[in-house]
């Protein structure tokens, strides 16, 4: 197997991501959107670990009924449930966002609708079927649009302990939990539209997601310069993040990334 090298490079895909969250938060802000919170519990302390527990259960029974299925042999099926399920929320959260953007013009519903599933479509065939660069592009796009949804409906508190949570989460699922399991047992990377491939490189898209909601949580509850402040701290954490990755075979892409861009987020806040 070839040695994985660290490169600036490969900060492309998440760097392409952040651009994007920062572009549709902030013209979520010009436009005054205001997300409906999908929050079960109040933005308490004990409500905001509730909520965030509940996310984290939701997301070990996914990954573990993923695992269960590729055990018993059932790999195409994953693959068929990950493209399925990548289209729907595609298409659904086009549909979010051009309600959210062009509100006025909701009573043109088959348009946007068409628009919406002719979008989503190109984006779901540019992550299958498309080059490096469109499968970058195309994946960077998707997880842009999902974690600003999850930055702008989510609360703040809700949102820094649900990011610690995953941090947490990652470590043990790659390695202890099903994550890591499944590694054992096929080769991650052909699971597209959950992971992306770029120059000797998986990255879960679910790490992209959550970049990205992080992004959009600063910069809805903290302001532009504290988006900023975290934006560098995820690319200079995920840097560090490869450097380690030269010496494993895998390694949890959440942690380091997450916990130093929250940090320097709320540090340019409280200055």
């Amino acid at each position: 197997m070839k040695k994985f090298k660290a490169s600036l490079k490969h900060l492309t895909p998440i760097a392409a991501t952040l651009t994007i969250t920062l572009g549709l938060g902030l013209a979520m802000k010009l436009r005054g959107v205001e997300a409906e919170s999908l929050t079960m519990f109040p933005e308490t302390l004990m409500g905001a670990t509730l909520n965030s527990g509940v996310f984290i259960l939701l997301m070990l029974g996914a990954a573990s009924l993923m695992y269960a299925l590729v055990r018993y042999g059932h790999h195409k099926v994953v693959i068929n449930i990950i493209r399925v399920t990548l289209t729907l929320a595609v298409v659904m959260l086009l549909l979010w966002f051009s309600q959210a953007y062009c509100g006025e013009l909701s009573y043109h519903r088959s348009i946007i609708l068409f628009a919406s599933i002719l979008i989503g479509g190109l984006l779901t065939y540019g992550v299958y079927r498309g080059g490096v660069v469109s499968q970058i592009g195309c994946a960077a796009a998707i997880s842009s649009l999902i974690g600003t949804f999850l930055g702008s409906s989510i609360p703040l508190l809700t949102s820094l302990i649900l990011l610690l949570g995953l941090s947490i989460y990652d470590v043990v699922s790659v390695y202890k939990g099903p994550i890591g399991k499944m590694a054992e047992r096929i080769d991650v990377g052909s699971f597209l539209g959950a992971v992306v491939n770029y120059s000797d490189l998986t990255i879960g898209l679910g790490d992209l997601v959550f970049y990205s909601m992080l992004i959009n949580t600063a910069l809805i509850n903290l302001g532009l310069l504290s988006a900023a402040a975290a934006t560098l701290g995820v690319l200079a954490g995920s840097y560090g993040a490869l450097r380690i990755l030269e010496k494993r075979s895998m390694f949890p892409g959440l942690p380091i990334p997450l916990l130093t861009g929250m940090a320097l987020a709320l540090a340019c806040k409280a200055v």
